[in-house]
């Protein structure tokens, strides 16, 4: 893991659950669509 996303991850762990979740979601859903474009166009 690169420093950059430890310590994104480490202001990310002092927000409250919610917004936890929200972030999780929309990182998870980027990884997703990324690899989903890979697929499709490599």
């Amino acid at each position: 893991m690169t420093s950059l996303l430890e310590k994104a991850f480490e202001i990310a762990s002092k927000l409250p659950t919610l917004e936890q979740n929200i972030l999780a979601r929309m990182i998870l859903d980027e990884i997703k669509s990324e690899k989903r474009w890979d697929e499709l166009f490599f």
